[in-house]
């Protein structure tokens, strides 16, 4: 499902309204039957939850993989292994001063704590419609920069409780680290993608990133926001999808700044409801 929104997002310059129309429905058809299942619910999310294996390790971000250029989309953004709190506590926090994710984090640090003390399933048992069931940090990869800096890529694949409004996603950071004495400099966060749905109503973000070695990186992200029609007979959701392109650059110092971000003008279209 993730996969095929992000092919709408990548193509978005080239498509026609009738394509996007048609992408539409399948989205909202695919989230009107997920959200009635638990066991169908946010399966994108829980295939890649599964993926991350138990790995306590000391963080380590050696060995690099230096390469020209590398590509994050929904097809190939897999975590390598998981990411502890601890990890994150000694590694990380120092450079999340003015994260924007800070709910995510919160919510990961919580449920590591509650798993400690055997209260996890306690703690899930009384969730309602909205919140955070499922939650880990991972990572995705490790590159190089400069030949001076790494970049560890990882992020939080995260599900909400099983009814609705529901929703799931992954989201990517990139932290940079001195290559001599492993010490973490800056994060931003460069990619998400997600979807979630309250039937007929649904959304979804999807992107892609690229990441050069000598310090660029270059986003697109898609957004659909579909909302029912308040005009009888209200069969029909009305859609906008809007793309944003953001630049980052990773500075001579190793620290990460978005250098420009621009929106494309919203697109919209009519999705028409079975």
């Amino acid at each position: 499902m993730i996969s095929l929104t992000a092919k709408i997002g990548i193509s978005f310059h080239h498509m026609k309204g009738t394509f996007i129309k048609v992408s539409c429905i399948v989205v909202a058809m695919y989230f009107m039957a997920s959200c009635n299942q638990k066991a169908q619910k946010n399966e994108a999310a829980s295939d890649t939850i599964a993926t991350a294996n138990n790995s306590q390790d000391t963080l380590q971000t050696n060995p690099a993989t230096c390469c020209e250029e590398a590509y994050f989309d929904a097809s190939n953004l897999k975590s390598q292994k998981e990411l502890s709190a601890q990890e994150i506590q000694e590694k990380i926090i120092a450079t999340l001063k003015d994260f924007q994710d800070e709910y995510y984090l919160s919510q990961f640090f919580k449920m590591d704590s509650l798993k400690k003390i055997n209260k996890l399933e306690e703690y899930k048992n009384s969730l309602g419609p909205g919140d955070i069931e499922n939650i880990k940090a991972v990572v995705f990869d490790t590159l190089k920069v400069y030949n001076k800096y790494k970049i560890l890529l990882w992020g939080f694949v995260y599900e909400s409780f099983p009814a609705c409004p529901s929703y799931s996603g992954t989201n990517m950071y990139a932290t940079t680290f001195t290559m001599d004495n492993n010490q973490a400099i800056s994060t931003l966060k460069l990619l998400q993608i997600s979807s979630g749905a309250d039937p007929p109503s649904h959304n979804s973000n999807n992107g892609f990133c690229k990441i050069s070695n000598d310090g660029n990186i270059i986003c697109a992200d898609t957004s659909l926001s579909c909302e029912g029609s308040i005009e009888e007979p209200q069969d029909y959701n009305i859609c906008i999808t809007e793309i944003t392109d953001t630049k980052f650059f990773i500075q001579d110092n190793g620290v990460i700044k978005r250098v420009s971000q621009s929106k494309s003008k919203p697109l919209e279209t009519k999705e028409y409801l079975q």
